[in-house]
């Protein structure tokens, strides 16, 4: 198999796990394992839960905020973790990033692991629009014959 990127003498991790150039790259620290960062700098800089005292569809994020929220803020100390109760709303989680745009994820009756779940998602996502390719084919050999076209078969 060839290395599309030319640089077969380097392992897949060296190579920075073949998400090519622009692609967000994983950083680790020994202490909080393998989370998401770019060219040294977080994406996500907030987390915010919102929930609501008195309803039961907040219950799980209630409990969330008791129980997980004080371990995830010991273990990612460089985040913002701000909650906010607001009265009769359904209970929703909130990541700012660096690119200014929010992402927001409805928590409304789920127990606090899946509510974890989407938290650790959170954190892990660069909330950047997918890029388009600029050519349907990536080849290093074009076609010797040339470019096909629509005329080429009345030829």
């Amino acid at each position: 198999r060839r290395c599309p990127e030319g640089d077969c003498g380097r392992s897949e991790g060296e190579r920075g796990g073949g998400l090519g150039r622009g692609a967000s790259a994983q950083a680790s620290s020994p202490s909080s394992g393998s989370v998401m960062a770019r060219y040294g700098s977080w994406t996500m800089q907030k987390l915010t839960v919102a929930y609501c005292e008195f309803s039961g569809s907040s219950r799980g994020a209630r409990e969330f905020i008791q129980t997980m929220l004080p371990a995830f803020k010991e273990k990612f100390p460089h985040y913002e973790v701000e909650t906010m109760a607001r009265k009769g709303r359904h209970p929703c989680v909130r990541g700012d990033y660096t690119n200014g745009t929010p992402r927001i994820v409805g928590i409304k009756n789920l127990p606090p692991s899946e509510i974890n779940f989407h938290v650790t998602n959170l954190r892990n996502h660069t909330n950047d629009k997918a890029t388009h390719l600029k050519k349907r084919v990536l080849s290093k050999r074009p076609s010797i014959q040339g470019q096909w076209t629509a005329t080429a078969d009345n030829v």
